[in-house]
Order: structure tokens, then sequence, then C-alpha cells
């Protein structure tokens, strides 16, 4: 893709979405990462048992997987 048609896009984004008023729901993932763990897990299993490892993996490592409470803030 072409530096000007990244540019079309991101200015199309910003005029015609309203990203300062976005907010993600509380069970969107913070990170890649967890969704790439999701993807991978859910595979040929029940959903319980992908969310059970997304779970123990984010409580060895400390972390919060899912929450607007690590989203970065929006800025302009």
């Amino acid at each position: 893709m072409e530096q000007h048609e990244i540019k079309q896009i991101s200015l199309m984004c910003d005029q015609v979405l309203d990203l300062a008023n976005a907010r993600p729901p509380d069970n969107y993932y913070q990170s890649l990462p967890f969704c790439i763990i999701d993807a991978v897990f859910s595979i040929n299993s029940r959903y319980a048992i992908t969310e059970d490892t997304v779970s123990r993996f984010c409580k060895h490592f400390n972390l919060i997987a899912k929450g607007p409470q690590r989203w970065p803030p929006v800025s302009k």
C-alpha cells in the first residue's frame, strides 16, 4: 500500500468514525497476545477452556486480560 493511500484511509477514518468517544466493551482483550492465545486454544475446544487458559496465563504473569482499565486514553 502506498503512503498516500494510507494517509487517505487515515483521514477518512478521522472524518467518519467517532474515535474520540469510542470505548471498548469490558470483555475486549487488552492486547494482541491475548487474542492469539484465545484463537489458538479455541480450536476444537469448548470456549470455557479457552477462557481458563487466558486467565491462567494472566494470573501467572500478573496481567489483566480484559476490561477498560488498561486502555490508553484517546489523544488528538
